[in-house]
């Protein structure tokens, strides 16, 4: 559906992602930044940020999962506890070439 430019919906950035987010990947990815075993610099502010959100506050927020995800890779502190909770046909680091051939 095409909308006149004045009307064009505001969809929060989260929502976006978790729509198009049906293989967790990118919980998969944070996850893994969160747990310093996964070597992205330029991830680790943001995963930073979704860290020290109170889940609480984001409840019925879209990005609750991600927030989630990144505590969880955190107090895991492993790759393949990662893996192992978030499906996704690519690792972690293969998600990160990906990310880093898109800004080539």
């Amino acid at each position: 559906m095409l909308y006149p430019k004045t009307q064009v919906p505001q969809v929060p950035l989260f929502e976006t992602i978790s729509q198009l987010e049906y293989e967790k990947c990118a919980r998969r990815f944070l996850c893994e930044v969160a747990s310093g075993q996964l070597e992205a610099p330029e991830y680790l502010q943001s995963v930073e940020v979704l860290k020290s959100e109170s889940l609480e506050a984001l409840i019925g927020s879209p990005e609750l999962p991600y927030s989630a995800s990144a505590k969880y890779g955190a107090k895991a502190k492993s790759i393949a506890k990662c893996q192992n909770k978030f499906t996704c046909p690519k690792t972690g680091q293969e998600i990160l070439l990906l990310l880093g051939l898109q800004g080539a």
